[in-house]
């Protein structure tokens, strides 16, 4: 099984970053905005839902349970926005990032600069606690995806390109370089701009007006999230916009309130 951080960054990242800004120069220079409609849609399946709402609640934290059918559909789609596979996704975030938050074993940590919390951290073979992964490590399904998340998207990628080139440009390249840009500044900015409800011992913070943006109370609230991180949703306030809150208990059999 390769959770190479290395691999994943070099083999899908940096091409999703290269093919992504292509479709920005295309709307500038053709004014093909009329495919943003598809950049919405697999932004939101890829990110909100694939890596906010599943990898990151349900995959690491379980603050729901849900079905497994859907568990796996939106894990495949986390895997194609580049944001990776729930193994790897938990032992990083759980393991590391919340055990060790803002010290020298937090992977993504903006105390050892910006540039190496967007990306830096990702040319690290960083060594995970994967004894937290037992149930997932159990599960074929996500063992093989995590396995085989490069040839997955290159395949998805492909085909995509191979019916239309915008199809591959805006369906994949373009979301998947949003989700980025977005994953990159709750790295860096979340844990050194902002505000705090919570005395958590480390230095993440809060940023209300962000949450507007980016639709996740964990991509813009990560004080309200490192206080509560089993919690369902990270909304405190009317002006704390976390869409969790509305989508997981449609989607989910059982959730955590616990506050």
């Amino acid at each position: 099984m390769n959770t190479s951080y290395k691999n994943h960054f070099l083999k899908i990242i940096c091409p999703q970053l290269l093919l992504g800004s292509v479709a920005v120069i295309d709307i500038v220079i053709n004014s093909a905005s009329n495919w943003l409609w598809l950049t919405f849609i697999m932004w939101f399946l890829m990110y909100v839902m694939g890596e906010g709402i599943f990898l990151h609640r349900y995959f690491a934290h379980k603050a729901f349970e849900t079905h497994s059918w859907l568990a796996k559909t939106f894990a495949v789609f986390a895997a194609l926005g580049g944001f990776g596979g729930p193994i790897g996704y938990r032992a990083t975030h759980v393991g590391l990032h919340h055990a060790f938050s803002d010290q020298d074993r937090d992977p993504h940590t903006p105390t050892k600069g910006w540039w190496y919390a967007i990306v830096g951290w990702h040319l690290v073979d960083h060594k995970l606690p994967l004894t937290i992964c037992k149930t997932l490590l159990r599960d074929k399904f996500y063992v093989t995806l995590e396995s085989n998340i490069v040839k997955l998207w290159w395949a998805v990628f492909i085909t995509m390109l191979l019916i239309d080139l915008r199809l591959a440009l805006y369906g994949l390249a373009l979301p998947g370089l949003i989700g980025y840009l977005f994953i990159s500044w709750t790295n860096a900015a979340g844990h050194s701009l902002g505000s705090k409800r919570f005395d958590n011992k480390d230095n993440s913070s809060n940023q209300p007006l962000w949450s507007w943006f980016c639709w996740q109370g964990s991509g813009a609230l990560q004080n309200n999230h490192h206080a509560h991180p089993a919690r369902f949703h990270d909304s405190w306030a009317w002006y704390e916009f976390d869409i969790g809150k509305y989508i997981i208990p449609v989607i989910a059999t059982k959730v955590n309130d616990r506050s």
